[in-house]
């Protein structure tokens, strides 16, 4: 009976350790979160722990502009060169970069930067097309015939939603490539630059006319309010972590610029001329992953 009891209490404590670990992983996803800020005028990519310490993530580009992230945490920008010839570049996680993928012939002009859920990189170009690359860099038109689009963003579905500042709208794009216009100057766009979406898919879109930053909020099925009153700046790059805060890259105002979901306003970095902003959210498969080799650990030393 004691062997027994003892064996009871053991599964008891291990089932325990086992169900606190896992919901730690599982509720704290924020602290994983990472920034990664293009600083146009320096050439360089700021990485950013979400309490704002700062770091030089890389250096050496020239103009650079979008910048995403995929699964993987590996980070891709768009290097404008100082030529024709552009190319994305991909970071490993550690800050080693190669090319990604080339594109010449006059097909310069691309910003925004957005990674679906299976790693496909998508590049916006003011000569009114969305590339497509898969993971190996392989090249494709998406949609072409397009009124200059600039920052994309995805949501969980892989929709993908593109800014359209010279005519006031955001289209969101199917998977498979169908197009219409999720939002129009009806809803209150004006020269919409930056676009983000938080984890319950709603849409943030920066407007850009007279050098205001007035952030509007769209509801998944494009119901749009107003998120914040017209403040002094130009934001062409928005992001949201995972608490739903979002996030503005102010170049005028050289800030980065966090909104909290209820619209609160405050400076979360100085930055020489911050334009795209991207923020790594990890999946929660890695936590719980986390929180299983945490409490594997855990019993393995009580059982010491």
């Amino acid at each position: 009976m004691k062997a027994g009891s003892e064996s009871n209490t053991w599964s008891s404590r291990n089932f325990a350790v086992l169900a606190v670990a896992c919901l730690c992983a599982v509720v704290t996803p924020s602290l994983a979160d990472i920034m990664y800020v293009v600083d146009h005028y320096d050439g360089t990519v700021l990485k950013y722990t979400m309490d704002g310490v700062g770091s030089v993530f890389a250096s050496g580009l020239s103009s650079p502009t979008g910048v995403t992230t995929d699964p993987a945490g590996n980070v891709y920008v768009v290097n404008q060169n100082t030529g024709s010839l552009t190319t994305i570049m991909k970071f490993t996680p550690g800050g080693v970069g190669s090319v990604f993928a080339t594109i010449g012939n006059g097909m310069g002009g691309f910003f925004g930067l957005a990674c679906d859920s299976k790693g496909d990189i998508y590049a916006a170009s003011v000569h009114n097309t969305i590339m497509k690359f898969t993971p190996s860099g392989v090249g494709s038109v998406f949609a072409s015939s397009l009124s200059s689009p600039l920052s994309l963003a995805f949501d969980s579905a892989d929709n993908l939603y593109a800014t359209y500042p010279g005519n006031n709208t955001i289209m969101e794009f199917t998977p498979g490539g169908v197009g219409s216009v999720f939002a129009d100057s009806s809803s209150g766009l004006r020269g919409p630059l930056g676009l983000a979406l938080d984890q319950a898919g709603n849409v943030y879109a920066a407007n850009g006319f007279e050098d205001q930053i007035s952030i509007l909020k769209y509801t998944p099925n494009g119901v749009g309010s107003v998120f914040t009153s017209p403040q002094y700046g130009l934001a062409y790059g928005l992001a949201c972590d995972s608490a739903g805060n979002v996030f503005a890259a102010d170049q005028i105002g050289y800030q980065i610029i966090e909104y909290t979901s209820g619209g609160a306003r405050s400076i979360f970095a100085d930055c020489r001329q911050p334009l795209f902003i991207a923020i790594q959210i990890p999946e929660p498969s890695t936590f719980a992953l986390a929180g299983l080799g945490a409490a594997a650990l855990m019993i393995g030393r009580r059982r010491r």
